[in-house]
């Protein structure tokens, strides 16, 4: 089954601001690491539910769960996300050292 990916407006901000980040230290860092972005999205489109749980879920009534990726230098990111029905929503995207995320707003109705 293949699913549809939606960017949530919080994910797209953090988008924003890793690739700002990134450009601002090195373009080619920053068009790398959009390159690995945009594989992730097709893995998520394909199977999402091969990914594991992520801690954010804990307090949450929705499953959070989380795709880990690294830069090619090896630096993880995780990308949160919320499977309802043939959609997966992308919440926030997490760099290293960044703390969990507290409060998670979805739009979806359970």
């Amino acid at each position: 089954m293949k699913y549809s990916v939606v960017i949530l407006p919080t994910a797209e901000n953090d988008l924003d601001r890793i690739l700002l980040w990134l450009n601002e230290r090195s373009l080619l860092g920053a068009l790398t690491w959009l390159k690995r972005w945009e594989e992730v999205v097709l893995t998520l489109a394909h199977d999402p539910d091969r990914c594991g749980i992520a801690p954010e879920s804990e307090h949450h009534p929705t499953t959070i769960r989380q795709v880990v990726f690294r830069t090619r230098k090896g630096n993880p990111y995780r990308a949160l996300f919320a499977v309802k029905d043939d959609s997966v929503f992308v919440i926030h995207i997490r760099g290293m050292g960044q703390k969990i995320v507290e409060s998670i707003v979805l739009p979806l109705k359970e």
